[in-house]
């Protein structure tokens, strides 16, 4: 479509040219007549005049001079193709004041060519004005010539604006000019205009780019916490080149993420291969460069703002609301091994040029400040481009796919520069720019249990997935904190990289990418996915790969929904019960402990951490008189009867013998003697339901049997994912159970459990649902405990675990649903009820429309019943 002001250029000089052809007719016709009434003497004498006055008849009639172009359509071109208008007036994403210009490799000499030729059609219509203003039979009209004359200039002007904005010269650079809307004009009218001029390829919206923002779904109780710097803190400044120092760092336990991708042994092996530094450029809102995190590894004299295309020694600082840029900085290259703050994943091998994109606070750029990025960060010798900003998301879909950016990324691309970006944080599977181009690598959030992160873009155009949910980092003013969402995400992966040409400079883009997806950890579907890509990034891997080590065993801690970790032990110090086998004794303290045994009768040791014990088990089957500790009365019958209830036979002497002074003693109180019991390895072969469970601490801890009110509360404890141990310490901090142990000499005492699971019943009967519905199978208390951790130690709200955990979990994507089944799944899971009709064909019509799953799972975790389901647990 072509603006109206710019057809008015092109067509002026039609109108013109017929109002200077009938000048120059009537003047042939008037001289005519003279000659024929003998009047030449005095047309000759008017001759000398006319011409001071004026040009030549010749020259005004059709302004060609010889060379010079007779119209303006000779001069200007078409602008239809070129002039990429945004699609409509809603379309308001991109500066007001500029317009972004991409131009030919030669368009300087063709901008010149144009503005002569211009000025000389300019000239010739200035002798047109003048000839109509002294013609008494003027047939033309001045004030039309003169719109002429000033639109002929206004694109002369544009052609000065081109040259006078024009940057990134060279074989290497990307030309463009970010030229002003002229005043008085719209963007529309700025882009059809600069368009039309010779040597532009395309003229476009200044089109603005956002910070991936933190998600509210994904900010979790420590997400706002600021670590301020102690001024207290201790440690040298000094370069270290042992990896392991890099522990040192204050906050060093924080960074969960360092663990996950192997960060650790990826040090060790640039140290050994004596890697060299690498200078990696964060293009985003500006950096904190003061921060004594950062200030050893910015390179402060590479370092720019962009808004211009030229040095600046006034870097601004971080312009973003929530640190972005500082935050990005540190995640790739906070200083390490120096006693203080956070460990950066680049171990002071990778050194920062700063990229200030932004021109006021508020967290957006534009696209021309983006080129010019590009342009710089090359002329820099920067090898990393990592760019956290984007545009295209649910609510503000992409109208372009931003050719001026896109070129500059292709070209950078195919000069050497590796070009990292953040995939979004809409749940979204549109467009996204400039993460979409097949020169960057894309990168999709995912979380420490190697799920997508609920929030985190995710299409065929994702190339990688890094942790980037809950990632501490550095915070302008010298402060620390969390943040999430793809912008982090996309530093992990630029840090590796980084590292790897660390060791192999010598690396091209499509190695490092070849390298990537090599050595990541697959997750979803074999090889390719649309929600991983090629998986999750393993630093060590990658990085080892990179040093010609061929492909190793990755460290990155690697866990699935069910989380498994051996380390964590409930247990009394290892004294349990010693042997195992028929014996009646055994060593395990849930792990903390040891045993042995053989023979039929159990002859055994066993031993723990701070205990030992031994015991000879019998077979003894003859019946057993149980009055003798119903009611027990000493030490010994209170240890009978808990072989007898616990174990179900008699007891054996030694083991008799072992635990009753263990009471007598006051080694351990009545309750932890009878941990050792429901928590042996023989009481654990027997394979106990909960109900038989219940059954027996009410004979062990309350000498009776249950009433129905009491063991239904305890099975729905435990039906809702509390453990055993949590069961019996409420037996044994009951009366009934001081009781009994006061009448045989000692205290009841309690054990409390050690479990995550048992610390709010709430949460866990929560999630413990969640393994119902989204999984359809029961919890294990493994990944029960794990996910209750996650909520207790703040890292996770339950609105993350539901939607990020389980259904973006690699069990869950498995089931393998349809559209139908998921929909089914997500009122199971989120409403704890069936379907209704209506509801259901909404959801369904919304998937037939293009609707992504993740669009209908942020639907029901954030609708009003889901709120009152967590209410009813009293979250």
């Amino acid at each position: 479509m072509m603006h109206k002001k710019t057809r008015d250029i092109i067509k002026l000089n039609k109108v013109s040219l017929k109002k200077c052809v009938a000048v120059a007719i009537i003047a042939l016709l008037i001289g005519n007549a003279f000659f024929a009434a003998g009047g030449t003497d005095v047309f000759a004498q008017t001759l000398p005049d006319q011409e001071n006055d004026s040009k030549s008849g010749e020259e005004v009639a059709g302004g060609s001079l010889e060379g010079s172009a007779e119209s303006i359509e000779d001069i200007l071109e078409d602008p239809e193709d070129k002039a990429l208008l945004p699609e409509s007036d809603e379309d308001l994403n991109y500066a007001p004041d500029s317009v972004v210009i991409l131009l030919e490799d030669d368009f300087r000499e063709k901008c010149e060519d144009t503005i002569d030729q211009l000025n000389d059609l300019s000239e010739a219509k200035e002798e047109e004005l003048k000839s109509v203003a002294n013609s008494a039979n003027s047939i033309g009209e001045p004030e039309e010539i003169k719109s002429d004359i000033e639109k002929i200039d206004e694109a002369a002007d544009a052609a000065k604006e081109i040259l006078d904005k024009a940057e990134g010269e060279s074989d290497e650079l990307t030309s463009f000019a970010a030229a002003e809307v002229p005043e008085g004009s719209s963007v529309e009218e700025a882009i059809e205009l600069y368009a039309s001029i010779p040597g532009v390829i395309s003229a476009e919206p200044d089109y603005l780019l956002y910070e991936e923002e933190v998600s509210v779904s994904e900010i979790t109780a420590g997400v706002s916490e600021v670590f301020p710097r102690s001024e207290a803190e201790t440690g040298t400044d000094a370069e270290t080149a042992l990896a392991a120092e890099a522990t040192n760092d204050t906050y060093f336990n924080n960074q969960w993420y360092l663990k996950q991708i192997g960060a650790e042994k990826a040090w060790e092996y640039v140290n050994t291969h004596g890697g060299s530094e690498v200078i990696i450029a964060v293009a985003d809102c500006g950096v904190d460069v003061d921060h004594k995190e950062l200030k050893d590894n910015v390179v402060r004299d590479k370092c720019r703002w962009t808004i211009e295309d030229n040095p600046s020694t006034n870097l601004p600082g971080d312009f973003s609301n929530v640190s972005h840029g500082t935050h990005v900085a540190g995640i790739i290259a906070g200083k390490s091994a120096n006693g203080k703050g956070v460990a950066g994943i680049g171990n002071n091998k990778l050194k920062i040029a700063s990229l200030n994109m932004a021109p006021y606070l508020g967290g957006s750029v534009s696209v021309s400040s983006a080129v010019r990025a590009v342009n710089q960060a090359q002329g820099l010798g920067a090898r990393v481009f990592n760019i956290s900003l984007g545009t295209g998301s649910q609510s503000r879909p992409a109208t372009s796919n931003l050719p001026s950016l896109k070129t500059a990324m292709d070209n950078a691309y195919a000069n050497g520069l590796i070009i990292v970006c953040s995939a979004g944080n809409d749940a979204y599977t549109g467009a996204h720019y400039p993460s979409d181009y097949d020169s960057t690598i894309s990168v999709i959030n995912c979380t420490g249990n190697n799920v997508k992160a609920s929030s985190s873009n995710y299409s065929d155009k994702c190339f990688i997935s890094a942790p980037g949910t809950n990632i501490l980092s550095t915070l302008k003013n010298n402060n620390y904190g969390y943040l999430s969402g793809t912008s982090m995400a996309s530093p992990v992966v630029t840090a590796t990289i980084g590292l790897m040409l660390s060791v192999n400079p010598s690396l091209t883009p499509e190695q490092v990418k070849t390298i990537l997806k090599e050595t990541a950890y697959d997750t979803y579907t074999s090889g390719f996915d649309n929600y991983s890509g090629w998986g999750i990034i393993q630093t060590d891997r990658a990085v080892a790969r990179a040093a010609g080590m061929g492909i190793v065993e990755g460290t990155g801690a690697i866990k699935g929904t069910t989380y498994d970790d051996s380390t964590k032990t409930i247990g009394l110090d290892g004294d349990g019960m010693n042997g195992t086998g028929n014996t009646a004794d055994s060593g395990n303290g849930n792990g903390s402990g040891g045993g042995s045994g053989n023979g039929d009768n159990g002859n055994g040791s066993g031993n723990g951490n701070n205990g030992s014990g031994s015991g000879n088990g019998n077979d003894n089957n003859d019946i057993v008189d149980t009055s003798k500790f119903d009611n027990p009365t000493s030490a010994e019958s209170f240890v009978e009867r808990l072989y007898y209830y616990a174990l179900g036979r008699q007891s054996d002497a030694k083991g008799l013998k072992y635990w009753t002074d263990i009471l007598l003693n006051k080694e351990k109180n009545g309750g932890e003697v009878a941990y050792g019991f429901f928590f042996s390895e023989e009481f654990t072969n027997k394979n106990v339901g909960n109900e038989e469970y219940v059954n027996m601490l009410y004979k062990v801890f309350l000498g009776r049997n249950p009433d129905d009110a009491g063991r239904r509360d305890w099975m729905n404890k435990l039906n809702a994912g509390m453990s055993r141990l949590f069961v019996m310490d409420g037996f044994a901090g009951s009366p009934e159970f001081a009781t009994i142990c006061g009448n045989c000499g000692f205290a009841s005492g309690t054990v409390p459990s050690s479990e995550q699971r048992d610390v709010n019943e709430g949460v866990t009967g929560f999630i413990a649902r969640l393994y119902e519905k989204a999984l359809n199978r029961s919890y294990d208390a493994n990944g029960l405990n794990y996910w209750c951790e996650e909520f207790n130690s703040g890292r996770q709200d339950l609105y993350t675990i539901a939607t990020n955990g389980f259904m973006h979990s690699q069990e869950f994507y498995n089931r393998g649903l349809n559209d139908s089944d998921f929909v089914k799944t997500m009122y199971r899971t989120f409403f704890d009820r069936e379907y209704d009709d209506a509801g259901y064909n909404d959801w369904m019509g919304r998937l037939s429309a293009g609707a992504s799953r993740d669009e209908v799972i942020a639907g029901f975790a954030g609708s009003p019943e889901f709120r009152n389901l967590m209410a009813s647990y009293g979250l």
